[in-house]
């Protein structure tokens, strides 16, 4: 069978008819056939929902980690996690999630990862859930006369920064590329006018959520 993912899109539900059964006090209901006095019976409710189900977890703390969202025991995904949001819909036979990292963080390929597992195979594709990871440093500051352009740290592709160094005693100046990579090495060494990191974040984005003490642990999904 294919493991095709399931489509995260707006599409027509479908309505079924669950069974709701409640515990209701003994009422007095007439009974053909029955003679003598009636007993209470227990009252079935029917409501309906619709399908698919969709669930929104925001990002949460480090406490919550170890808590599962269970559809009998089948396709449980976290209900919380220290640096993403997740945002799932339930189908009859598959469930599909969207994680994305908070601002700062980053998964191995991106800040957004879909995931999906269909019902009858328990099991998640991509596998497993993880905490997304913060990004180094990537920021430039000018120490001298000069200009820079660099490109959001939260892409696939390696941040680089184009720098135009100003003419200063026996530097002639000009214009260069460089790129950061996932260590926070610079390639080609900067310039003069520029020194690695930013003072002040300007291009080291932080979540406005408390983050797990442990980045990257991975969320291990059981059925317990």
């Amino acid at each position: 069978m294919s493991s095709r993912s399931p489509e995260f899109s707006d599409r027509t539900t479908t309505e079924y008819c669950i069974t709701e059964y409640r515990t209701t006090e003994p009422k007095n209901i007439p009974q053909k056939n029955h003679s003598g006095n009636t007993e209470g019976v227990k009252l079935l409710r029917k409501r309906s929902v619709k399908i698919p189900i969709d669930v929104k977890i925001p990002i949460g703390n480090s406490s919550q980690h170890h808590r599962y969202v269970r559809q009998a025991d089948l396709c449980a995904f976290p209900t919380s996690l220290a640096t993403a949001e997740l945002q799932c819909r339930i189908y009859p036979s598959s469930v599909a999630c969207i994680q994305r990292c908070a601002l700062g963080y980053t998964l191995k390929n991106g800040t957004e990862m879909k995931r999906w597992c269909m019902k009858n195979r328990n099991r998640w594709y991509p596998h497993g859930f993880q905490e997304c990871r913060p990004y180094v440093d990537c920021g430039v500051t000018l120490i001298s006369g000069g200009k820079e352009e660099c490109s959001t740290p939260t892409v696939k592709e390696p941040v680089s920064c184009r720098i135009t160094c100003d003419h200063f005693e026996n530097e002639a100046g000009g214009q260069s590329t460089h790129e950061c990579d996932i260590n926070g090495k610079w390639t080609p060494k900067l310039p003069y006018c520029a020194r690695p990191g930013s003072d002040h974040g300007k291009y080291l984005n932080t979540p406005t959520k408390p983050v797990a003490k442990k980045h990257g642990r991975p969320v291990q999904i059981t059925g317990s």
